[in-house]
Protein backbone atom coordinates (compact mmCIF):
# COMPACT_ATOMS: atom_id res chain seq x y z
CA UNK A 1 0.00 0.00 0.00
CA UNK A 2 2.81 2.41 0.60
CA UNK A 3 4.96 1.26 -2.22
CA UNK A 4 2.12 2.19 -4.34
CA UNK A 5 1.24 5.50 -2.82
CA UNK A 6 5.13 6.44 -3.51
CA UNK A 7 4.77 5.80 -7.06
CA UNK A 8 1.41 7.77 -7.37
CA UNK A 9 3.37 10.82 -5.44
CA UNK A 10 6.26 10.18 -7.83
CA UNK A 11 4.25 10.16 -11.10
CA UNK A 12 2.14 13.47 -9.77
CA UNK A 13 5.54 15.23 -8.91
CA UNK A 14 7.02 14.29 -12.49
CA UNK A 15 3.57 15.69 -14.28
CA UNK A 16 3.64 18.72 -12.22
CA UNK A 17 7.66 19.16 -13.38
CA UNK A 18 6.76 18.43 -16.99
CA UNK A 19 4.05 21.14 -17.07
CA UNK A 20 6.09 23.93 -14.96
CA UNK A 21 8.99 23.35 -17.87
CA UNK A 22 6.99 23.49 -20.46
CA UNK A 23 5.45 26.53 -19.65
CA UNK A 24 7.61 29.00 -21.33
CA UNK A 25 7.21 27.00 -24.65
CA UNK A 26 3.59 27.67 -24.58
CA UNK A 27 2.04 30.59 -23.34
CA UNK A 28 5.19 33.44 -23.73
CA UNK A 29 4.45 36.07 -20.81
CA UNK A 30 7.22 37.88 -19.27
CA UNK A 31 4.92 38.15 -16.08
CA UNK A 32 3.96 34.88 -15.83
CA UNK A 33 7.08 33.45 -16.04
CA UNK A 34 8.06 35.21 -13.18
CA UNK A 35 5.15 34.27 -11.60
CA UNK A 36 5.98 30.55 -12.15
CA UNK A 37 9.86 30.81 -10.83
CA UNK A 38 8.67 32.61 -7.42
CA UNK A 39 5.89 29.74 -6.89
CA UNK A 40 8.43 26.62 -8.25
CA UNK A 41 10.88 29.02 -5.33
CA UNK A 42 8.31 28.83 -2.73
CA UNK A 43 7.20 25.28 -3.56
CA UNK A 44 11.00 23.72 -2.70
CA UNK A 45 11.08 26.11 0.60
CA UNK A 46 7.55 24.95 1.77
CA UNK A 47 8.90 21.34 0.57
CA UNK A 48 12.06 21.12 2.47
CA UNK A 49 10.30 22.72 5.68
CA UNK A 50 7.80 19.88 5.70
CA UNK A 51 10.93 17.38 5.06
CA UNK A 52 12.22 18.79 8.13
CA UNK A 53 9.41 19.30 10.32
CA UNK A 54 7.16 16.68 8.81
CA UNK A 55 9.64 14.00 9.21
CA UNK A 56 11.46 14.59 11.72
CA UNK A 57 9.75 16.59 13.54
CA UNK A 58 12.42 19.10 14.82
CA UNK A 59 10.80 22.53 14.72
CA UNK A 60 13.28 24.95 13.44
CA UNK A 61 13.05 28.74 13.43
CA UNK A 62 16.46 28.93 11.08
CA UNK A 63 15.10 27.20 8.21
CA UNK A 64 14.91 30.78 6.42
CA UNK A 65 18.45 31.39 6.74
CA UNK A 66 19.61 28.82 3.83
CA UNK A 67 16.76 30.23 1.30
CA UNK A 68 18.63 33.74 2.03
CA UNK A 69 22.01 32.27 2.04
CA UNK A 70 21.41 30.59 -0.96
CA UNK A 71 19.65 34.07 -2.54
CA UNK A 72 22.26 36.22 -1.33
CA UNK A 73 25.41 33.77 -2.59
CA UNK A 74 23.63 33.58 -5.67
CA UNK A 75 22.89 37.15 -6.44
CA UNK A 76 26.34 38.56 -5.10
CA UNK A 77 28.69 36.09 -7.44
CA UNK A 78 26.45 37.41 -10.23
CA UNK A 79 26.55 40.97 -9.44
CA UNK A 80 30.48 40.54 -8.02
CA UNK A 81 32.02 37.96 -10.76
CA UNK A 82 31.28 37.37 -14.81
CA UNK A 83 30.59 33.94 -13.97
CA UNK A 84 27.14 32.06 -16.03
CA UNK A 85 24.21 31.60 -14.21
CA UNK A 86 24.59 27.70 -13.64
CA UNK A 87 28.03 28.17 -12.79
CA UNK A 88 26.69 30.68 -9.84
CA UNK A 89 23.71 28.58 -8.78
CA UNK A 90 26.07 25.59 -8.23
CA UNK A 91 28.58 28.09 -6.26
CA UNK A 92 25.53 29.54 -4.05
CA UNK A 93 24.30 25.57 -3.36
CA UNK A 94 28.01 24.43 -2.57
CA UNK A 95 27.69 27.71 -0.65
CA UNK A 96 24.96 27.16 1.43
CA UNK A 97 25.44 23.50 1.86
CA UNK A 98 28.54 24.06 3.09
CA UNK A 99 27.06 26.82 5.79
CA UNK A 100 24.10 24.09 6.05
CA UNK A 101 26.66 21.52 7.26
CA UNK A 102 28.45 23.55 9.92
CA UNK A 103 25.15 24.76 11.12
CA UNK A 104 24.13 21.00 11.20
CA UNK A 105 26.67 19.92 13.46
CA UNK A 106 26.26 22.01 15.79
CA UNK A 107 22.82 21.95 16.18
CA UNK A 108 21.43 18.35 15.18
CA UNK A 109 23.45 17.34 18.86
CA UNK A 110 20.20 19.16 20.20
CA UNK A 111 16.81 18.12 21.13
CA UNK A 112 13.02 20.35 20.93
CA UNK A 113 13.63 23.83 22.10
CA UNK A 114 17.53 24.08 21.96
CA UNK A 115 17.18 23.05 18.62
CA UNK A 116 14.84 25.77 17.92
CA UNK A 117 16.41 28.26 19.70
CA UNK A 118 19.75 27.74 18.45
CA UNK A 119 18.63 27.55 14.93
CA UNK A 120 16.64 31.25 15.70
CA UNK A 121 20.07 32.10 17.00
CA UNK A 122 21.88 31.43 13.56
CA UNK A 123 19.50 33.10 11.83
CA UNK A 124 19.68 36.21 13.11
CA UNK A 125 23.37 35.55 13.41
CA UNK A 126 23.27 35.93 9.17
CA UNK A 127 20.71 38.59 9.19
CA UNK A 128 23.07 40.78 11.24
CA UNK A 129 26.08 40.08 8.89
CA UNK A 130 23.94 40.57 6.06
CA UNK A 131 23.07 44.35 7.76
CA UNK A 132 26.20 44.75 8.74
CA UNK A 133 29.25 43.66 6.20
CA UNK A 134 27.69 46.76 4.01
CA UNK A 135 31.44 46.72 1.61
CA UNK A 136 29.81 43.08 0.36
CA UNK A 137 25.96 43.28 0.93
CA UNK A 138 25.43 46.64 0.91
CA UNK A 139 23.26 46.16 3.82
CA UNK A 140 19.98 47.50 4.11
CA UNK A 141 20.67 50.33 1.71
CA UNK A 142 17.56 50.67 -0.83
CA UNK A 143 18.51 50.61 -4.34
CA UNK A 144 18.94 53.75 -6.02
CA UNK A 145 16.18 53.19 -8.67
CA UNK A 146 13.67 53.47 -5.74
CA UNK A 147 15.33 55.88 -3.45
CA UNK A 148 13.24 58.75 -5.81
CA UNK A 149 11.10 58.82 -2.58
CA UNK A 150 12.04 61.47 -0.42
CA UNK A 151 11.29 62.88 3.48
CA UNK A 152 8.88 65.02 3.46
CA UNK A 153 9.93 68.81 4.55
Amino acid sequence: MKRDSAWRDALVAAIALIVVLAIPYLYRSPAFEDFVIRLSAMALFATSLNLLVGNTGMVSFGHGMFYGLGAYAFALTMQMTNLSLPVAALLAVLITTLAALCVGAICVRLKEIYFAFLTLAFQMLLHSVIILWTPLTGGDQVPSSTSARTAPG
